[in-house]
């Protein structure tokens, strides 16, 4: 895990937020063989950029880890201002679509 000095260090932009989700007593090797089960989940063909997408990952990664997942308010990307940007930007794109 980086902490938000190493994120900076290296990607050049600092976290908005800080999240503590836990600990954990998961071994390496036990994280790795559950990865490796939910892994054809996560794939190209199965993402989706408000349903399924890396925060979803992340959720379930955390709670394989920690019994817990991440915020609602993360995991929901359609309420982010991101994902209601994107959203009027499809619509109008379909609209446009439908004109034609």
């Amino acid at each position: 895990m980086l902490t938000p000095e190493q994120v900076h260090a290296h990607y050049g932009m600092r976290p908005s937020k800080v999240i503590p989700l836990g600990t954990t007593t998961v071994t390496k090797a036990a994280f790795e063989r559950r990865l490796a089960e939910i892994s054809s989940r996560f794939t190209v063909d199965t993402y989706d950029l408000l349903k399924h997408n890396c925060n979803n990952f992340s959720d379930e990664a955390v709670r394989i880890l920690t019994g817990a997942g991440i915020p609602r308010e993360i995991l929901d990307v359609r309420a982010t201002r991101s994902g209601r940007r994107w959203q009027r930007r499809r619509l109008r794109t379909n609209a446009a679509h439908r004109v034609r």
